[in-house]
């Protein structure tokens, strides 16, 4: 039987940096779209809306053929990358 341990270790070693990347990438987009005014950032910031409203489902064959492109999938970068993109 395989221990506990080894389980909370992955799950520590994906949460964290996802957590901390999407939280620092979050702040800085929040930060410049609110307080900067610059050409297109009504276009970002739909496009933005538009991500959160995609069905995970849609993007989750061209996702996984990209990670097969790069060489990350079925690694823990890989399922790093995937929390980074949508934490945010």
């Amino acid at each position: 039987m395989r221990s506990i341990r080894g389980f909370y270790l992955n799950t520590f070693l994906m949460v964290v940096p996802a957590v901390a990347v999407s939280t620092l990438i979050g702040a800085l987009n929040g930060f410049a779209l609110t307080k900067f005014v610059f050409p297109g950032h009504r276009v970002i910031f739909g496009l933005i809306m538009f991500g959160c409203f995609t069905p995970y489902q849609a993007v989750l064959i061209p996702m996984a053929t990209v990670l097969g492109w790069l060489g990350l999938a079925g690694s823990l970068w890989g399922l790093i990358l995937i929390h980074i993109i949508y934490g945010l």
